[in-house]
């Protein structure tokens, strides 16, 4: 959580490096997402496993808001809480019985600090951490499992978006992008088979969660932050 506090205080001290009048210096914005793509997470212990593989396209998902403060005239602040959803199902052969499908799933609660570039051709670009609180953790296969009691309550990634504005009105946008997110860390608590397989030989489990996904946002602008007529700094709603 420090952590996310010291990003803050330099995007804080960045965009005010180059804060100018512009026409939306200090208007204050609020915004509605969704988002679907895949997930993967990565675990390198069965890389070798014989009979083991991965669906690369294990679908996730995310839905929530955004609030943000442009500081400049194309830079800006901006955190979302999002509802979230990622998967990883595989196939593997049962000691040379049968293939088994299965799929290890997550429900998180994510957190995503950014600081953010909007141009005037509706070119956007963002760049920050995004904390992910587990609340669910499920290994659904032949025998399905909670299996939240082996990986942590929460994993930080670094995520990065760009994308474009097909709407880019005065006080109304409508973008499109693409995001992706990765865990340098492992995410398993403890060194633990996550996926219930025998056949895997290891004392050394580790598991990376990595995402990307298509975005659809709505943002309005609703108010600046400025002077009133008293001298003093305050929000005002735009009428």
């Amino acid at each position: 959580m420090k952590k996310l506090f010291a990003f803050v205080a330099v995007m804080l001290i960045f965009t005010a490096s180059y804060a100018q009048h512009g026409r939306r210096s200090n208007w204050l914005t609020i915004a509605v997402k969704g988002g679907y793509g895949n997930s993967i997470m990565f675990c390198p212990a069965t890389s070798d496993t014989e009979g083991f593989s991965y669906d690369y396209m294990s679908p996730s998902f995310c839905a929530g808001g955004r609030l943000g403060m442009i500081l400049a005239d194309y830079l800006g602040i901006s955190a979302e809480v999002l509802a979230s959803g990622y998967q990883q199902k595989y196939t593997y052969n049962d000691a040379g019985k049968q293939n088994i499908d299965g799929t290890l799933k997550f429900s998180t609660t994510d957190i995503f600090l950014s600081l953010r570039y909007a141009g005037d051709y509706g070119f956007y670009a963002e760049l920050g951490p995004k904390i992910s609180l587990v609340s669910k953790a499920d290994r659904l296969d032949v025998n399905p499992n909670d299996v939240k009691e082996l990986f942590g309550d929460k994993f930080m990634s670094v995520a990065f978006g760009l994308g474009f504005m097909p709407y880019n009105g005065e006080k109304v946008q409508v973008s499109l992008g693409f995001r992706a997110a990765y865990c340098p860390k492992n995410f398993l608590e403890a060194q633990k088979n996550p996926y219930g397989i025998n056949e895997v030989n290891t004392n050394t489990w580790e598991m990376k969660p990595f995402s990307a996904q298509a975005i659809l946002e709505v943002n309005y602008f609703f108010a600046t932050f400025g002077s009133a007529t008293c001298g003093r700094q305050r929000i005002i709603f735009f009428p």
